[in-house]
């Protein structure tokens, strides 16, 4: 990958490198070399592993990676808006399956729109936003002027930060960084620099968070070379800067092991977890996240619509005579229309409910909420009965949302795949744009936030935050927030205004910074 300094931002003007493992085709070729300051910074402590990784280190075994004492990693999400990152879902699944604590970057390209880019990543992340900020990783100048790189970039941070409710950080090389013309916007940096026993800090910089310091290493569970990284501080410390606590255990430097467990709620889908984060989901229910995981391998598959089980006779023969879709001995018993596709999602029983059998017309498995109210893994059921589509995430609470759905064969997409619509609320009226029509807002009378705090990151108005930042006042539409009286600003977790960190990661007159939050 190329190299990567990170730093949450706070006034979000930004910094550059790149993440991704392996050969980077295209990449800028940054250097890691130091440049604009010769200011060497050594470890103030014990240092914790990790890695990052990108599609081009093909498949990783993560309870390999998680047993060869590796705590944290990276994984990207895109180049840019044109190349999406195909091996993303399963690693960000398998990682925090296996325990360890995750952020997701992107490859920044400056040339390109930096809201469809921030964007893109909000979108991939879903609830499960991870337990580390997400990161830019801006290592090319695209042919772009220093002055629009850093405006782009600031644009990027400043949607992300609303998105996820924390300060992104920025992956650089002090090589690199005086290219930009930056200036240091937190204290919190990702040096990029290889073959030394301390990292060069870039200008204005005097000491650094995550250290890339390799990027021909060797770990178990990884063919070939990949990147190597440090973070500067003990096990526990990284537990307090990821969010909520995250993944992992033990006392090492290596990382120590994972104390979550897993439950499972019927025959389809992921079965849901508690990652080592916060405790186990209880039984018979199904955290957020892993509604949305088991949605997206419809969508990876494009499974195509069918009103019968895979391989019967379809029940519709206008779309088909026989249902032939990829075979999944998990959803083949499930119709692969609409209503199949949130049975499966929410792992009802095979075949699934049909439309009509979701409240509001019936509250046997599900029941109507508040439009404003939708989180990742709620639903929305047609007034006139007949579609039902899965609620994603908000990307303008209110305004503008992401769905998930199975449509009919006639349809353009006649396979399962996301949109975005612009939305209006109306109690629990929710009319979607895209759909041209008028929907209920439902939620399964299951599902449960992430016990990371995933789950409810991107949802309405009486959802809980992660940490302790559920409650208070909400956020506006645009997911703004009136200042804070204790010195550090109030953002948006969960469409509710929380106590956030200031640009040095401090709470004044609260208590602790933890995950961007003062708790």
């Amino acid at each position: 990958m190329t190299r990567h300094a990170w730093i949450p931002l706070a006034s979000l003007s930004l910094f550059l490198a790149a993440c991704g493992g392996g050969a980077d085709p295209g990449g800028f070729g940054e250097s890691t070399g130091a440049s604009g300051s010769d200011i060497k910074s050594c470890a103030s402590g014990q240092t914790v592993e990790g890695i990052d990784v990108s599609k081009w280190d093909g498949t990783v075994n993560w309870k390999s990676v998680k047993a060869a004492g590796k705590a944290f990693a990276f994984i990207r999400v895109s180049d840019g808006v044109n190349s999406p990152d195909g091996t993303f879902a399963t690693n960000w699944k398998n990682a925090k399956a296996a325990g360890i604590y995750r952020g997701v970057y992107q490859y920044f390209e400056p040339s390109q729109d930096p809201t469809a880019q921030a964007k893109l990543l909000l979108n991939a992340l879903g609830s499960d936003l991870g337990e580390l900020p997400a990161v830019i990783d801006v290592e090319t100048t695209d042919g772009e002027s220093a002055s629009t790189i850093r405006s782009r970039v600031n644009t990027w941070s400043s949607v992300v930060a609303k998105g996820t409710g924390r300060t992104p950080i920025v992956y650089v090389s002090p090589g690199f960084w005086p290219s930009v013309g930056g200036t240091k916007e937190s204290d919190n940096l990702w040096v990029a620099n290889w073959g030394v026993s301390c990292p060069t800090m870039p200008s204005a910089w005097s000491s650094w968070v995550f250290w890339q310091y390799s990027d021909t290493g060797s770990v178990s569970g990884i063919s070939g070379q990949v990147d190597l990284n440090r973070f500067n501080g003990s096990l526990a410390d990284l537990a307090a800067f990821a969010n909520g606590g995250g993944a992992g255990g033990g006392s090492s430097s290596g990382g120590g092991s994972s104390a979550g467990s897993t439950s499972s709620s019927s025959s389809g889908g992921s079965g849901s977890s508690g990652g080592g984060c916060g405790g186990p989901v209880p039984a018979g229910s199904i955290a957020r996240s892993d509604v949305i995981s088991n949605a997206e391998q419809w969508v990876t598959a494009k499974l195509p619509y069918c009103q019968s089980a895979n391989g019967e006779p379809d029940a519709d023969p206008s779309c088909s005579s026989t249902c032939e879709r990829t075979s999944n001995p998990e959803w083949d018993p499930y119709r692969s229309d609409c209503s199949g596709f949130v049975s499966w999602a929410w792992q009802l029983s095979a075949p699934g409910l049909v439309t009509d059998e979701f409240a509001p017309f019936s509250t046997s498995a599900s029941s109507t909420i508040q439009c404003m109210d939708l989180k990742a893994g709620d639903a929305a059921n047609r007034n006139s009965v007949g579609h039902i589509v899965l609620f994603k995430q908000w990307v303008t609470p209110g305004q503008e949302a992401v769905f998930i759905e199975e449509p009919g064969c006639s349809a353009s997409q006649p396979y399962a795949h996301e949109f975005t619509s612009s939305v209006t609320c109306s109690g629990s009226d929710i009319d979607i744009a895209y759909e041209g029509e008028t929907f209920t807002a439902i939620r399964y009378n299951h599902i449960v936030d992430d016990p990371c705090g995933g789950g409810s990151s991107s949802g309405g108005s009486s959802g809980s935050s992660s940490g302790s930042g559920s409650g208070g006042q909400a956020c506006s539409n645009d997911g703004q927030c009136n200042p804070g009286t204790d010195g550090s600003g109030l953002i948006c977790v969960s469409h509710h205004c929380v106590p956030g960190c200031n640009a040095n990661w401090e709470c004044p007159g609260v208590t602790t910074c933890v995950g961007g939050q003062c708790q």
